[in-house]
Parts: C-alpha cells; structure tokens; sequence
C-alpha cells in the first residue's frame, strides 16, 4: 500500500547552480511534500562567465555528474544508476538535456518504464514557430548556390556510417589537420576554427580523430565543411581535385531535381525532430505567455503548458523584505 506521508521526489536536471535557483529550489525543499534533487555538471561548460553561481546556505541535495555532449545537447555519465538508486517521480530539465534524453533513446524508455514524468522548464522567446522555422531553412537554401544533389544524395548515405568507421582517405584527414591548408583549400575561418577545437579535442583525450568528429562540424559549420568534405572524397589524391572539378560540370543538369528533392526531405526532418522533441515532456514550464502559441505549432497540447511567470518569492527576498519593514528609517539612495 502506497504511503500517503511519502514526500514528492524530484530531480532537476540543471547546467549550473545560480544563487537564484539555489534559493527556489531551497525553498522547495523546504516545503513538507517535496524532496528536491539537483544533478549539475562537475565542470559547467554552457553557463555565461558573468552568471553568479553557489551552493551556500542551498538544503537540497546536489549530485555532481560528468557532462558529456550529445548529437544535438548534452547527457550526464551516470545518470542511470542515480535513477536506479534515487527512483524519481518527476525529472525537470532544460532544453540541452532534453534533447540529449531524445539522443539517448534507451534512457527516455527507461525512465518511461519506471512511470517517471518529464518536465521541461524553458524559456521559449527565442524559440521560432514551426512556421518561422521552415521559412528560415528556405531563405538559408535561397542564399546560397544550388548544392550539387550528389553533395546532398551522399549526406544520408553517410552520417549514420561517420560514426562508426573511417569513410574519408587517410591523406584526407591529415591534410584537415592543418588550419593553413584548410584555408588555403577554400575554407573558411570559421569552419578552419571549427576543426581545430575538435582536433583539440580529441588529442587532449588521446583519441584519433575520428569521421564522426568530421560530422559533427558539418552541421555547425552551415554546410560549408559538409560541403568540401564531400568534394574531396571524389579525389584520390585531396590536394588536387582536377578529376572532380572535371566531372562537376557535366553532372549538375541530372542531379539537381534530387538536390531540390533532397532538401525538401531535410527541411520536413527537421521539423518532425522539434516536433517529437517538445511533444516528448508530459509538461512544459516556461515563465512567458508567448510559449503557448510557439509551441501549439509543434503540436504541443495547451493542457500541458504552465505559466509560472519569475516568481521572486525566497526565504532571502522575505528576510529582506521584513528587515526593511522594520527599519525606523527607509533606505536612501546613495
């Protein structure tokens, strides 16, 4: 028979501590139906230099976990057995971690096995409706030249393989070693910049830099890496791409329907993604009216959208509030 007298446990999947959730989630912990729960990264990588963090005078337990990145966010190591050990009754997480959940597939079924609800806390101002989404892939494909469609043809063909094995020439990935030489084929500083952290990257954990590592740039450099990636596999030899600069002419008329194809097929996955993305929570908390119109273009159901606007309401704020109140004398301003 369930306990009546069991109090609500919750875990909070966070990026850091500010002081300002330091006292909200203090407060309800404080709270005799709560048990509060923050799992943070050992080292906080997303977080502005300029946000004041603290764990001081905070009465909730804090679990510190390694972070590690996902396809499209960020998972901490370790998170399972924490379930397993803690078992929750809800997860309130940001969207980062949301989507490394959505990446980490085994660990979404999981916790829907073990009943647990998902919460996303947001602040989705930002966020573009689905429509807006859309209309900005477009324009982004309009200001650019048409790609080639065997460019676009391969990009499937090949992101699932990049993670596994090495599909590029070795002579491919030395010559991408080098921010001169990249530059020097094109590319530009951005994209050179790009390379050379994760290069950085993997030498600093002793691992050989791997076509997955190649994929991941692609997607952040905007096509441009994609782009001559692709380009140079169709040369033996990547310092001279005579024989793909030869056959590139005569190609263009036949694939590019496909290419048009293709990224009409890109832009619906993308969408499908946001869409099983935000539908995933069994509940969205975010402190902006605007969020319920942005997300019901995802499909987002209104019931399961909450206003708690920026309550300001802490023990701190309440101790200060008394202190003034009983001041003979008002503050001044200085």
């Amino acid at each position: 028979m369930e306990n009546k007298n069991r109090k609500l446990k919750i875990i909070y999947l966070f990026q850091a501590i500010p002081h300002y959730y330091n006292h909200v989630l203090s407060r309800l912990n404080d709270l005799p139906y709560f048990e509060i729960i923050d799992v943070i990264p050992k080292e906080t990588k997303h977080v502005g230099a300029g946000v004041y963090q603290t764990k001081e005078d905070s009465n909730f337990k804090i679990i510190e976990l390694d972070e590690i990145e996902t396809t499209h966010g960020q998972f901490f190591q370790g998170l399972f057995k924490v379930i397993i050990k803690e078992r929750p009754d809800i997860i309130v997480t940001v969207r980062n971690h949301l989507e490394g959940i959505k990446d980490k597939r085994w660990f979404y079924v999981f916790i829907r096995l073990l009943g647990i609800k998902l919460i996303l806390k947001d602040h989705p101002f930002r966020l573009p409706t689905a429509e807006e989404l859309l209309l900005s892939m477009e324009k982004e494909d309009a200001s650019k030249p048409v790609l080639t469609g065997i460019e676009w043809l391969l990009y499937p063909l090949f992101k699932k393989k990049l993670f596994r094995k090495e599909l590029l020439p070795s002579d491919l990935l030395a010559i991408y070693r080098s921010a001169s030489e990249l530059e020097s084929k094109g590319m530009n500083s951005e994209a050179t910049a790009l390379f050379n952290k994760v290069i950085e990257k993997d030498q600093t954990h002793n691992r050989k830099l791997s076509a997955g590592a190649y994929y991941h740039l692609s997607q952040l450099a905007e096509g441009e890496v994609k782009k001559t990636m692709l380009k140079k596999c169709f040369s033996r030899d990547p310092s001279n791409s005579k024989a793909f600069k030869t056959l590139k002419p005569n190609i263009y008329p036949f694939f590019e329907w496909p290419a048009k194809l293709a990224k009409k097929y890109y832009r619906a996955k993308t969408l499908k993604r946001f869409q099983k993305l935000f539908n995933m929570p069994d509940a969205h908390v975010h402190y902006v009216e605007t969020g319920r119109n942005i997300l019901k273009t995802y499909g987002v159901p209104q019931e399961r959208i909450f206003l708690t606007y920026n309550s300001p309401d802490t023990e701190m704020l309440f101790k200060v509030k008394d202190k003034l109140l009983n001041e003979t004398q008002p503050p001044q301003k200085k």
